[in-house]
């Protein structure tokens, strides 16, 4: 049997039970699981992680790609260095991109530049999170004093592609 303890949690993991155990002031308290039942806890708790907390609308790129074809082009720069880069998703505080040939770790610092008919935007962006090739990035000057203040020149391409993706909605 394996175990983990974590405060006053202790799972044990056996080939044929899951145990939990909770230790309080009055004594442990316990009860065991099918490990088949691990699964869905398992299930349980990566859905947990992915919940949307943002209150922002985020408009999906990916589904626009073919309505915009050349229009909307993304490119992150980092240490001096170029990466094209393909969208996601875009939010007023922050984007969502694949970059397959950027190696980083949260908490860079580095230039999102969105460019979308002849409206450009240069962003300062810090990376919030690394999935494989996902970069999720938050824009920097998107809040101000704990309120919402995106950067000016994100507004036209943001309500662009709002117009474009909210049409494209409409007609199914």
């Amino acid at each position: 049997m394996t175990s983990i303890t974590i405060g006053n949690l202790t799972v044990t993991a056996g080939a044929d039970v899951v145990q939990f155990e909770v230790a309080g002031a009055d004594g442990k308290t316990a009860v065991a699981l099918d490990p088949r039942d691990a699964v869905t806890i398992e299930r349980f708790l990566a859905e947990q992680r992915s919940v949307e907390t943002r209150t922002g609308f985020r408009v999906p790129i990916r589904p626009l790609l073919q309505d915009l074809r050349d229009a909307f082009a993304v490119s992150l720069v980092y240490q001096g260095v170029i990466y094209d880069a393909v969208p996601v998703d875009l939010s007023l505080t922050g984007m969502l991109v694949r970059v397959p040939d950027l190696e980083v770790s949260a908490r860079a610092r580095l230039t999102a530049r969105l460019l979308l008919d002849d409206s450009l935007a240069k962003l300062e962006a810090t990376v919030v999170r690394v999935d494989g090739q996902l970069l999720a990035l938050h824009f920097a000057d998107a809040m101000q004093g704990g309120e919402l203040d995106p950067p000016v020149q994100l507004g036209p391409i943001f309500s662009r592609l709002e117009q474009v993706y909210l049409r494209r909605r409409t007609r199914g």
